[in-house]
């Protein structure tokens, strides 16, 4: 676990319409996707480092550098905390900041872009922890793999893609990750989620479809909501129409934001 830092995925809020997000997260993907986002978390009384992950949409950063302003909460207003410049990449839609939070508390975080224009903001709580000890007791010790609020609670779970699935028994029909859609009626792809030994354990699933540009780089697709049929259940499907070809991933959250896995597919024209 990052810098003895135990991180465990409450909720987030998720406001649709807006391209540009940022994420708290333990870690992130080499195309700028969170890895266990949250926004509380626990950390030891000397505080703790946390990835702040700036997305920017569809669009890719139209500056070479951002600015990070840090506000801390004090008795009824935000004051400011501290500023860090980030070197941007230009040909990316995201950047990241390995963030050192000094104490626990609640921090306002704000992106603004080369001309203080206001890009991105989001709330994060750091609730005080006992410091964990690692001298005799390894991090595993610690991932509580029975709490759904945690990441750690999916740490077995699976996606299949598919071309159908038997409703009563999950039996998937033809598991791929390539498939052939039709140039202009498209096609039907059916996922099954599964987290075997133990039920979902949400009545939603919230989906995100990200799609590789020309560049190969992954793009905000579409996000889409499933209500879940039987929360007790160790799995449930959900069905998406595609019509274009392309690499898409399908990254599977909890109503409340926490991750459960993801998936890679291929689609091309018949």
């Amino acid at each position: 676990m990052k810098k003895a830092f135990l991180f465990i995925l409450l909720s987030i809020v998720f406001q649709t319409g807006y391209s540009q997000r940022i994420y708290f997260c333990d870690n992130y993907t080499a195309t700028g996707e969170p890895i266990g986002p949250s926004t509380k978390l626990t950390c030891p009384a000397e505080g703790g480092y946390i990835y702040i992950l700036y997305q920017n949409g569809a669009s890719n950063l139209a500056t070479d550098k951002v600015f990070l302003y840090v506000d801390k909460l004090a008795s009824s207003d935000y004051v400011p905390f501290d500023v860090k410049d980030i070197a941007a990449d230009k040909t990316k839609n995201w950047v990241v900041y390995d963030y050192k939070f000094a104490s626990p508390g609640d921090y306002r975080v704000i992106f603004k872009d080369s001309n203080m224009k206001e890009l991105a903001k989001d709330y994060v709580s750091l609730v005080p922890k006992e410091e964990i000890e690692t001298s005799s007791t390894s991090d595993d010790d610690y991932l509580d793999y029975d709490d759904p609020t945690s990441m750690f609670y999916y740490t077995y779970s699976t996606i299949e893609a598919c071309v159908g699935i038997d409703a009563y028994t999950g039996v998937p029909n033809t598991v791929s990750t390539i498939f052939s859609i039709d140039r202009s009626l498209g096609g039907r792809i059916t996922f099954k989620v599964s987290n075997p030994g133990k039920d979902i354990h949400t009545d939603q699933l919230i989906v995100y479809i990200n799609k590789n540009d020309a560049s190969g780089v992954s793009q905000t697709f579409d996000t889409k909501y499933y209500t879940v049929s039987d929360p007790s259940r160790s799995w449930d499907s959900f069905y998406y129409d595609f019509y274009s070809e392309g690499d898409y991933s399908i990254s599977v959250y909890t109503k409340d934001f926490v991750f459960i896995n993801t998936l890679s597919i291929n689609c091309s024209y018949k």
